[in-house]
């Protein structure tokens, strides 16, 4: 019998993360704005809002930065994908690299200032808390407008 509690640990310690990422399915793929919610030296993980969403097993490319530079794609096997609410999702992936996901832009030195803002990606933090409780008010006000 497996012990839930032994399939999450990992080889090396996962940090707490809050950082816009993007990633794109291998190949032609457009580029897709996600939140990094955590990441190990192993693999991350990720919140995407969207129609498209990757298979377990599926081969999709992470970048760390948002600018999404194609020499910077790091390539990762998709690990989990759980659906939170409607078309919110957390993506678990492995990344198959030799170096550690880079540090988080808190802890990076701002030398050139705020980067130029991106007007087709909103990449809010959010709490996600807060996406449930108000979820369940929008299917309340539903139920209650239908006469249900």
């Amino acid at each position: 019998m497996r012990n839930s509690k032994l399939s999450e640990q990992r080889a090396t310690a996962r940090k707490r993360r809050s950082d816009a990422i993007t990633w794109r399915l291998t190949g032609a793929d457009a580029p897709r704005g996600a939140w990094l919610l955590d990441s190990s030296a192993e693999g991350l993980a990720f919140a995407y809002r969207g129609e498209r969403v990757p298979g377990v097993d599926a081969i999709i490319d992470v970048c760390p930065d948002p600018e999404h530079s194609p020499e910077v794609f790091q390539a990762a096997r998709v690990r989990r994908v759980t659906r939170v609410h409607g078309d919110l999702m957390v993506i678990g992936a492995e990344v198959w690299r030799t170096s550690a996901f880079p540090p988080a832009a808190s802890e990076r030195v701002e030398a050139k200032g705020p980067p130029p803002a991106k007007p087709m990606l909103d990449l809010r933090p959010f709490d996600l808390d807060d996406v449930m409780t108000r979820a369940s008010e929008l299917r309340k006000n539903a139920w209650w407008r239908s006469g249900g």
